[in-house]
């Protein structure tokens, strides 16, 4: 199995001070479920934190008057889509990135909060589990519960030993596994078997 890879050279880094929003960046669609996350702010209302919301699509409105029902809005910033640069930027001034998706395959976002070094929440569906353990690169929840989402966050903003100890696995992680330096050797190396094979494959046996 060869995983997704990014690219990390060039990537913003992640200010040393443990301040700045919630961000999701996504796609505003069911499979994100993006208004998972109005609810969990709203469990987090005596922390006073904000969100910030990259990306759009159908459940904006859905999730805009969510807010407005909890009287959240102004705690939420929901800046559309974002060129790729600009969203990484918007990312690396956050605290926690969010993923409360319903599915997934491999998220590269993930990928790029870590290598960033900023902590991940997700639900560990489909290949999430792959790259986020639980405690090691990130915080899973297995459960679709606004509270265990919000309880995550907590831990992350109020543990600093636990928010060091997981961007620095996540960013280990990424740079052994994911980057795309690694996921081209690990091309190479496997088109490099397949010819090995083919080659032996094709050789006249002994004596013919």
């Amino acid at each position: 199995v060869i995983r997704n890879g990014i690219v990390t050279k060039g990537l913003p880094r992640r200010a040393a001070d443990a301040g700045g929003p919630l961000v999701f960046a996504g796609r505003l669609v069911e499979q994100k479920n993006p208004t998972m996350l109005v609810e969990v702010l709203s469990q987090l209302r005596d922390e006073n934190v904000r969100l910030l919301v990259i990306g759009d699509g159908p459940l904006g409105a859905a999730m805009r008057a969510r807010a407005e029902a909890l009287d959240l809005l102004d705690r939420i910033e929901l800046c559309g889509a974002l060129p790729h640069e600009a969203a990484l930027e918007a990312i690396a001034r956050g605290a926690v990135l969010l993923l409360p998706s319903l599915w997934e395959g491999l998220p590269i976002v993930l990928l790029e909060a870590m290598a960033i070094g900023v902590p991940v929440v997700a639900s560990a569906v489909g290949g999430v589990p792959e790259v986020v353990e639980h405690e090691g690169t990130g915080l899973l929840v297995d459960r679709q519960a606004p509270e265990r989402y919000a309880e995550a966050v907590r831990r992350l903003l109020q543990e600093p030993d636990l928010h060091a100890k997981i961007t620095a696995g996540a960013r280990r992680l990424v740079a052994e596994h994911f980057s795309w330096t690694a996921v081209r050797q690990a091309y190479l190396e496997t088109y490099g078997e397949a010819l090995r094979v083919r080659g032996s494959a094709a050789s006249p046996m002994p004596g013919r």
